[in-house]
């Protein structure tokens, strides 16, 4: 018995999308909530309108939900947090970057140790022949 799947649904081990056409191996495996009989009117209406679905770009997707519904989508949503994430990943590198050169720029100025400065210390360290005053270094580069 060959069908037509109105709704996303699961069979024979597949997923299957709405407009794809399989075949059954069991007449009593028919589910009306997700599957047509192939051939009929219905069939061909849900396979024309999934192929048109195919050629439907996500944010035309989202615009005619948003249309329907009178909501934002989620998709358009997620859409705009993504973004949002690729603009605070772009600041970040820019801020490590910066980090580097500062760091550069101070330990060929000395003062403190550019290695642990690149690593996110927050507490200089003090190198060889350093003016540091030892009330100014953290408790584990004192000297006793």
């Amino acid at each position: 018995m060959d069908v037509v799947a109105r709704h996303k649904g699961k069979y024979g081990g597949r997923m299957r999308l709405p407009g794809d056409e399989f075949s059954l191996t069991d007449e009593a495996h028919f589910s009306t909530r997700w599957m047509v009989m192939a051939g009929t009117a219905e069939a061909k209406t849900v396979t024309a309108l999934a192929a048109a679905d195919k050629t439907l770009t996500p944010e035309q997707v989202a615009a005619e939900e948003a249309a329907a519904t009178g909501k934002v989508s989620h998709r358009a949503e997620l859409a705009a947090k993504n973004a949002r994430i690729a603009e605070l990943e772009a600041e970040v590198a820019a801020l490590r970057g910066h980090l580097k050169a500062a760091s550069a720029t101070a330990a060929s100025a000395g003062g403190f140790d550019a290695a642990s400065a690149a690593q996110g210390s927050t507490e200089p360290e003090p190198v060889a022949g350093s003016t540091v005053a030892p009330e100014r270094m953290s408790r584990r580069h004192r000297v006793a």
